[in-house]
């Protein structure tokens, strides 16, 4: 050992294992599509719990500038550019709109939910933008979840999206909800919601007062911190 400065070299110990070299699988979509396959649909029908629902916030704006459809198996949600004339007081579109339906499922687990998706939206002022969002609903579809959002990514041409949805236990309906805010499309259709199969993980044994007493996690190329 030099002074102001210590040459060391740790023992490497133990068991290594390269988790690169190891057949980790994230799961497989399995099972038939629980979500309804309708080419058309009647919003909002008393008679129909399950079935699909729509909610326009037009903050006092003309409704004939809003549009909801399913038709032949196509959800279309559109808001006018002659909106755009209609701006708040910070100059931008504060509107929205959108379709859901509750789907029942089996129970808790893990779930994909996938669709294609296209459509534009208005480059001007404010928040425009599509939006997939979903909740957990109990037996008697109380909500148990709050609702978590994810954008979605518009092109002209039609994109697949697919998300990984948990369910934690206790779940029997998944709410599932297609958004517009401010201005612009989307067209949304093949959806498909599935559960998966549960993923393979990693499962260490440790033996206390041995030398399996700690398993450290250390990625390739990167520094990493020990406990002592």
């Amino acid at each position: 050992m030099h002074h102001g400065q210590a040459d060391l070299a740790f023992d490497s110990g133990g068991i290594s294992l390269d988790l690169n070299q190891c057949l980790i699988s994230s799961g497989e979509s399995e099972g038939e599509n629980l979500f309804p396959q309708d080419r058309t649909a009647v919003f909002n029908a008393r008679n129909d719990p399950f079935g699909w629902k729509r909610g326009i916030n037009t903050k006092g704006l003309d409704s004939t500038h809003f549009d909801i459809a399913l038709e032949e198996g196509v959800l279309s949600i559109s808001h006018s550019l002659d909106l755009a004339k209609h701006l708040d007081s910070r100059g931008e579109p504060s509107l929205s709109s959108g379709a859901y339906r509750i789907i029942p499922v089996p129970d808790a687990g893990s779930y994909t939910l996938s669709f294609e998706a296209s459509g534009e939206l208005w480059r001007g002022a404010g928040y425009n933008q599509a939006v997939v969002a979903w909740r957990m609903l109990n037996e008697k579809q109380e909500r148990i979840t709050d609702e978590t959002r994810n954008r979605i990514p518009l092109k002209p041409g039609k994109e697949r999206c697919a998300l990984e949805i948990a369910a934690p236990e206790g779940t029997r309906h998944i709410l599932v909800v297609f958004r517009l805010y401010g201005l612009g499309n989307v067209r949304i259709e093949n959806i498909d919601l599935r559960r998966r199969t549960l993923q393979k993980e990693i499962a260490v044994d440790l033996y206390p007062h041995t030398y399996m007493s700690n398993v450290f996690s250390l990625a390739s190329g990167q520094p990493g911190t020990l406990y002592f």
